[in-house]
């Protein structure tokens, strides 16, 4: 960059037309409000945003399949917001675990992890996000075991999550969503028509 004032930076939001496809981010080490909103760009950029250490807020555009493993860096990641172009889920994890300081996620169908590896995820006990507390367009998986995953989010206020069932044959984990103490408002959709043999699970303060 030839500016020599672009690199102290601290705010960007970039129109549709203003990123070229030679574009670098990687210079602006101080930025903490990222605004790409609109933009679809290659993953070598994705890449470079993983490198801001500093953000606290990010929107972006993108086809990846799954958040880049370079956003493990992000950790002053207070609010992040992808427009998923694929549809498919984005893959979370298992960067989205070092995010510690995440407040607030929108991201257009997201899943916490990868149904289609051949070993399923395992988290540390103490993989927590406890100042998270808007969660929206997650995707479980009915043959997930995911009954206790939202004890690792004990701080979730608005929630939107969708349980998909993938064959009629499975058994069906659905989630424990009484562990949600703090819980104001939940948005929940499946992919079958009554699920009343698992309201035992609902939070009571909702």
């Amino acid at each position: 960059m030839k500016n020599p004032y672009v690199k102290h930076l601290l705010s960007l939001k970039v129109d549709e037309h203003c990123l070229s496809s030679n574009s670098h981010l990687k210079h602006l080490r101080l930025l903490k409000s990222l605004d790409l909103q609109g933009i679809t760009f290659p993953d070598s950029l994705l890449n470079e945003i993983g490198m801001l250490v500093h953000l606290k807020y990010l929107i972006i555009q993108t086809k990846a399949k799954a958040l880049t493993p370079s956003f493990s860096n992000l950790c002053s990641l207070e609010i992040l917001a992808v427009n998923n172009l694929e549809r498919s889920c984005m893959v979370l994890s298992p960067c989205f675990w070092s995010l510690v300081k995440l407040r607030d996620v929108r991201i257009k169908f997201c899943a916490l992890f990868d149904l289609y590896i051949n070993e399923p995820t395992v988290l540390d006990k103490d993989s927590r996000l406890e100042n998270l507390t808007t969660l929206y367009e997650l995707c479980l998986f009915s043959s997930e075991d995911t009954e206790d995953i939202f004890k690792r989010f004990p701080n979730l206020q608005i929630l939107s999550v969708s349980i998909i069932r993938e064959c009629s044959g499975e058994k069906i984990f659905f989630p424990r969503l009484d562990v949600l103490n703090e819980l104001e408002e939940l948005r929940l959709s499946s992919s079958w028509d009554s699920f009343d043999e698992y309201t035992y699970g609902f939070p009571l303060n909702c």
